[in-house]
């Protein structure tokens, strides 16, 4: 083709560097786009403007949404579609790979005339790039020809520095979060964090009194704005607001000042306390609106996605941190209570020696109850939540066609609520099972024990297609439901933290090793010159081995449950199983490359 000619006809197809000469090369003729001499004045202004900007950016124009892009997007994009096969193909094609995630997106924007985002999407790296993977924000902005919509303009912005900040930001919060104990200071602290990250005025957790009318606030983080404590009623913040809320929606305000739905009045209230933009994430349990972390800005603000999902996380850990501080604070109630029971015990026994048969029944009767006690305790928790699971199943198989599809959300939520808390009830009552009860060891087959595991999970293995490999596995000395545990949270881990994209692959190696080749930093609970070294091996998401203590402690997670599920307890009881047997766990890992977890047993 001349190019000559092409450029003198067409200047709005000059320049543009590589991608410049291979449209002007392409036979347009064949596509639904037509020859250049064809396309709208819009389109050409848009090729033009796309071929002599920098910045990565790539036009969908027409009903097949016909693919035309420029050397940014190229250089640092171009493994999103089959570079420079997707010239000239359609969405479908040259986005084949994320389509599924980026095609509704772009329908919803084309639809409603505004923009959309993807945030911080995965992309992986071509070649042997150590990195492995980077992520990027797309935005795709709606474009008009002759007053109809007919295509999308996509720009892409490079963002692993924001998720590289998030990831710390909220391990800073897990490590202020993790030694407090006071409900009021962990929301505090959280408060303070996040104002503090964000750049906000003011920031604070209400608490919904029971009977919903009153929202109570007790404290705030401020910067140039006056606090705002005390008790606030629930209808005032507008029926809307209210509903939105207590449906578990994050309300997104970026400027009150232009918000029609405002009175008066409440702009003039707006205006006297300080705020002009702010979001409002709703906390619930079981259900129920529970508590608002709200965040204010004195000036109007847009909210980046990316801020608001930092929000949504901050409130749903600091709600797991307050969870958890009430727990622990009621279990060490019991603990002390028992601790006095012991010394006084310990006195007697010492004072008068004579009644020592005596003092050892009272404490068999005492350990009787404690396990009495953990048995009601475990039967008087789970019973609510299961009447909760029983008529939630009565409601959605007799009233589910007659709810609309919000009330089918409400139904969802709240079965997903009971379950995640009948899960951490068992956990916990396994992990304090685990370190009370007393050990029963003889010797057992790992072999067996692993296959009875591989049976228990054989609907998830079915369903995931996993790809096993077992090495012969040894007779070790130990307590088989313990071994069980350990080896099904194991493996149900490795199944869980691969991506529904992928096929999990789990490989369980077994040698036996001497004493000195386990690693400087394992001290096992029984000394002994070998020992049985298993290994299983995935090829899930990984981590980072920095966090390799953060991994066995308790309510220590790297993700939140809206990428997996769990209550944060499965790997704290392995570690206690191990060390149970005298032997000692640890992992290697990178990000998106698997992890390994070694089980070092006592030969």
């Amino acid at each position: 083709m001349d190019n000559t000619f092409i450029s003198a006809d067409y200047p709005f197809l000059s320049g543009g560097g590589e991608m410049g000469q291979r449209i002007r090369d392409f036979p347009w003729e064949t596509t639904p786009l037509g020859a250049p001499n064809s396309w709208s004045q819009s389109l050409r202004t848009l090729v033009q403007m796309v071929l002599a900007t920098r910045s990565p950016m790539l036009i969908l124009w027409g009903p097949e949404l016909i693919t035309i892009y420029n050397d940014g997007f190229r250089a640092g994009f171009s493994n999103l579609n089959n570079h420079p096969a997707a010239l000239g193909q359609p969405g479908a094609v040259s986005w084949a790979d994320i389509w599924p995630y980026a095609g509704p997106v772009i329908q919803t924007s084309m639809a409603g005339g505004r923009a959309e985002w993807i945030d911080g999407q995965k992309l992986p790296i071509p070649g042997n790039n150590p990195l492995g993977a980077t992520y990027a924000t797309f935005c795709f902005s709606p474009l008009a020809d002759e007053g109809t919509i007919n295509g999308v303009l996509v720009t892409c912005l490079e963002a692993t520095q924001t998720l590289e900040f998030r990831h710390a930001y909220l391990l800073r919060l897990s490590d202020l979060l993790r030694p407090l104990i006071d409900p009021k200071v962990i929301q505090a602290t959280a408060a303070q964090l996040l104002g503090e990250t964000l750049g906000a005025n003011r920031v604070h957790y209400g608490e919904i009194s029971q009977d919903g009318r009153l929202v109570v606030v007790t404290s705030n983080y401020v910067k140039g704005v006056i606090e705002l404590t005390g008790e606030f009623v629930m209808a005032d913040f507008g029926p809307a607001v209210v509903a939105r809320l207590q449906a578990g929606q994050t309300i997104v305000m970026n400027d009150l000042t232009a918000d029609p739905a405002l009175s008066a009045a409440e702009r003039a209230m707006n205006e006297q306390v300080g705020i002009k933009a702010q979001v409002g994430v709703p906390l619930r349990k079981a259900g129920q609106l529970i508590g608002i972390l709200s965040v204010h800005a004195s000036l109007p603000r847009s909210w980046t996605p990316t801020e608001v999902q930092l929000i949504e996380e901050t409130a749903e850990r600091t709600w797991e941190a307050v969870e958890r501080s009430r727990s622990e604070t009621a279990l060490r109630r019991r603990e002390e209570k028992y601790r006095h029971l012991s010394v006084e015990l310990e006195n007697r026994v010492m004072a008068r020696t004579q009644e020592l048969v005596l003092v050892n029944q009272d404490l068999q009767r005492s350990n009787d109850n404690l396990q009495q006690f953990a048995y009601v305790a475990s039967h008087d928790l789970q019973e609510p939540l299961r009447k909760i699971r029983q008529f939630g199943s009565l409601l959605k198989q007799r009233y589910a066609s007659t709810l609309d599809r919000e009330g089918q959300d409400y139904l969802q939520r709240m079965s997903s609520a009971s379950e995640r808390m009948s899960t951490l009830i068992k956990d916990l009552l396994a992990y304090s099972r685990i370190a009370t009860r007393q050990q029963s060891f003889g010797l057992v087959s790992l072999a067996d024990i692993v296959t009875g595991v591989l049976e228990t999970l054989s609907w998830q293995i079915d369903e995931r297609q996993v790809q096993l490999s077992l090495d012969e596995l040894p007779q070790v000395k130990g307590e088989v439901s313990q071994l069980s545990q350990l080896f099904q949270n194991l493996i149900s881990n490795a199944i869980k933290f691969t991506p529904p994209s992928q096929q999990p692959q789990l490989q369980i190696r077994y040698r036996l090793c001497q004493a000195d080749e386990l690693p400087a930093v394992l001290m096992p609970a029984k000394q002994t010159g070998y020992y049985h070294q298993i290994s299983l091996i995935d090829q899930g998401i990984g981590f980072e081995e920095r966090y390799l203590d953060r991994i066995f402690q308790v309510f220590q997670r790297l993700h939140g449950n809206r990428e997996f599920e769990g209550t944060g307890v499965g790997l704290a009881i392995c570690q206690r199983v191990v060390e149970n047997h005298g032997g000692a766990l640890t992992a290697k890992s990178k990000p998106d490359e698997g992890a390994t977890f070694i089980v070092y047993l006592p030969a």
